[in-house]
Parts: structure tokens; sequence; C-alpha cells
């Protein structure tokens, strides 16, 4: 149905097009993202649709043990008729990297070149001889012209801004930041800007989905702006928040710009407000959503401060909770994340 919505056809219109010769690929982005995977019952008739397009579904390799699941494990290949090929997304590589900089400097119309764009990125400590990652790498570049926007072209203003020591959880929490300041959000609603984000991510965990109501985002923010500001916040929502929606409406859904995103700002809600963020999390998300953690261990080393702070928080917060659940998702999260 989606596969439908999308080309705003019906299953005959689509079939008319099919029988007059042409040829249509449909794309399933990140199918991992899917709780249980995607039936093709729900998605369209696999015998008359899939048998007569190509069909790409992308899947994190981590998720499927061997070539072998990658057929079996993915629910929308059921069909033994279908032919499956297998292929994996190379990293990329130094030249890889300094072509795709070459690009975006380019695509910046004159706002920033290559020199300024490989400083500011080496101000980050993202190392680039080293495998990095398309989304990692495209964050940076994003996070060092929104900087330099902000500076009016001063890269020394836009170098202090950025510095410090590499993580993930660095990177992740200055380029949400750097998005807020430039749809306007004032630094003083900053923190309230990431609650109402987190607060949606919280409720995704909940109902172990990545692509949500959008409803969910909306009221995450109300929620947190005060009623006098509900206009206001609701703009910088649209304007700051990376999303992926179809359209601003409460039949529409969303999701974050990447999973890894809504992972993040999970991690950061229990960062700041622990009790009141593992007490909304009704679910155990150490199973299933490991990058959490990760995101967790890179707050807490992120400098010697932050290292004392998480000493407090799991020390006092985390080992309440687990001498004194609220409830058991609770105490398992609390503990996962002690041990993290």
């Amino acid at each position: 149905a989606a596969v439908l919505d999308q080309l705003s056809l019906t299953l005959p219109e689509l079939l008319a097009v099919l029988d007059k010769g042409v040829k249509i690929y449909v794309f399933l982005d990140s199918l991992d993202e899917c709780p249980g995977g995607v039936r093709p019952q729900s998605l369209i008739d696999g015998s008359r649709f899939l048998g007569r397009c190509r069909v790409g579904v992308s899947c994190r390799s981590d998720q499927l043990k061997s070539d072998a699941a990658v057929a079996t494990k993915p629910s929308l290949l059921v069909s033994s008729k279908l032919q499956v090929q297998t292929r994996y997304v190379q990293p990329f590589y130094a030249a890889d990297v300094a072509d795709f900089l070459q690009k975006q400097a380019s695509s910046r119309l004159a706002r920033v070149t290559l020199e300024t764009l490989n400083e500011l990125i080496g101000t980050l400590g993202l190392d680039l001889r080293r495998n990095v990652s398309p989304l990692l790498l495209k964050m940076a570049v994003d996070l060092s012209v929104l900087e330099l926007d902000r500076s009016a072209g001063d890269i020394r203003e836009a170098v202090s801004r950025l510095e410090g020591s590499w993580s993930a959880s660095i990177l992740y929490r200055k380029y949400l930041v750097a998005r807020a300041h430039a749809a306007g959000v004032p630094q003083e609603h900053e923190a309230t800007f990431l609650r109402g984000m987190w607060s949606a991510a919280l409720l995704m965990v909940n109902h172990k989905t990545w692509q949500a109501p959008f409803p969910f985002l909306t009221n995450s923010f109300l929620n947190a702006f005060p009623p006098d500001m509900s206009g206001t916040a609701l703009q910088w929502m649209r304007s700051g928040v990376p999303l992926r929606v179809e359209a601003f409406t409460a039949e529409a859904t969303f999701s974050f710009w990447h999973k890894s995103i809504a992972e993040f700002l999970v991690a950061l809600a229990v960062w700041i407000d622990p009790r009141e963020s593992l007490v909304k999390l009704n679910r155990a998300f150490s199973f299933d959503t490991p990058a959490v953690l990760r995101f967790f261990q890179g707050m807490a080393f992120e400098n010697e401060a932050s290292a004392r702070y998480r000493d407090f928080l799991c020390g006092y917060h985390l080992l309440s909770i687990v001498q004194n659940p609220p409830h058991s998702s609770a105490a398992s999260n609390a503990l996962a994340l002690l041990t993290s």
C-alpha cells in the first residue's frame, strides 16, 4: 500500500502501466528498521506485482547472519520463484571521501571551499583516513556549514564552536543543536527543543517502530513548551527536526532522518533525565536497540566532567531504579546502562 500511495495509483492502474511494458524498480530502504519485517500481503500482491518489477531491499548486514538469511529472514522474499541476488555496499575509503567532499563543496554555492570544509571537519576530530560511514560524514559536512553560516563566514569562530574531543555522541548533539539554531531556536530554549525530540523517540521505542504517527512528534513538542509558545514550537519543529514526513497532518507518519538519530535521542533522554525517561520507557531496549547503550557510553567519556557525572548518574539515579523499580522494564534498562 505504501508503494501505491507514493505513486498515487490504484493497484489496477499500476498493473495497467506494467502491461504497457513500463519498467518499475521498487526500492525498500532499511528493512531492519521494520519490526518483524514486511509481509508482501501487506504491501502488494506478490505474484502480480513483485514478479513483474525489480525490487531492491536494503538491510544492515549485522541483522543477517549469512547470505542465505538474505532470502529467508526478510519476510518480503517468501516466493521461491523470485531470483534473489545479494550485494554488499562497500565502506567509504579515502578516495570516496575526497570525492564526496569535493561534490559537497561544489554544491554549496561558494558558501564554503573544499579547504575550509576539510579544516572544519578536522576540528571535529573525525579521522577521514579511517573507514567513515556516509551518515557521519554527511552530518559532519552539514554541521560544519551550519556553524560557518552562524558565524557569518568567520572560520575561526566556527572552529571554536566545533572543536572538542571526538565521539559520535558529540557529533549528533552538536548537529541537532546547530539545526535548532538554524531554525531560529534561541539558546534558552535549546534544551526544551531537544526534549521535544527525545519524547517522540521514547514513544517510538515503546511502540517498537521507527516510523510513527506524526502526532507523536507534534504532541511531544506541544507538551515540552508552554501553551503560549505552541505555534512557535511547531514552527521550530518543522524547520529544525531532521525528519521524513509526507505531509504535516495528523494522518501522516514520520520518521527521523535516520534511525540512529532516534537511538541517540533515547540515550540523551536517559543521560539528562534518567528517572523520568526510564519510567516512560515501558519496553527494555538493550536487547534490540544496543546502539542506545553505545551512545550512552560515548556521552560518559566525552570529558572528565562527563565521566564524573556518569559516576553520579549511575551511582545514584540508575542504582536507585534497579533497587526500587517503578516497573520491570525500568529495572532492566537501568541495569543495562549501569553495566555498559
